[in-house]
């Protein structure tokens, strides 16, 4: 889990007396000196229940169409009753549409801690990837951006890229 700047973890939203962050992290493991997740915790056959779609996902998919093009007050309203879920005592003040916005995509982040939506989020919404891999960040512009063509794909269906 990311403990820097740009990380979930030490984010102001996702305060210590957080339920998401006290019953579903855990600040060391055995074999990891960092923090980690342990929403889940089945062992192969992987046997975790999980499911496609949660409520909290799509309260928080109105609360950005809202800030984006609809009431800012519905909006800051449904980021806060998910939040307030699992930290009762927070408050989000007044926030600009922009910070509205950013506010919801850290819930996102926090809410959805390793499952799998980040990825989704940073390309829906054309923000930069910070790729280890190719040791930079990669802006939407670049070609790298998006996922290539699977090569079976391609064999397939001799049409594609011409």
């Amino acid at each position: 889990m990311n403990i820097g700047p740009t990380g979930v973890y030490n984010q102001a939203q996702f305060r210590a007396t957080d339920d998401r962050k006290t019953k579903l992290t855990i600040a060391k493991t055995a074999v990891a000196n960092f923090p980690s997740s342990i929403k889940f915790s089945g062992v192969s056959p992987y046997i975790d229940y999980v499911p496609n779609i949660r409520y909290a996902e799509v309260l928080l998919n109105l609360a950005e169409a809202e800030a984006e093009v609809g009431s800012q007050t519905r909006s800051l309203a449904l980021l806060t009753a998910v939040h307030q879920r699992s930290d009762a005592t927070y408050d989000f003040g007044t926030l600009s549409k922009a910070d509205l916005i950013k506010a919801i995509l850290m819930e996102r982040r926090i809410e959805f801690l390793a499952e799998g939506f980040r990825a989704n989020d940073v390309l829906r919404r054309g923000d930069p990837l910070n790729s280890f891999g190719a040791g930079a960040v990669i802006l939407s512009s670049d070609p790298r951006y998006i996922y290539g063509i699977p090569l079976g794909e391609i064999q397939t269906n001799p049409a594609i890229g011409k």
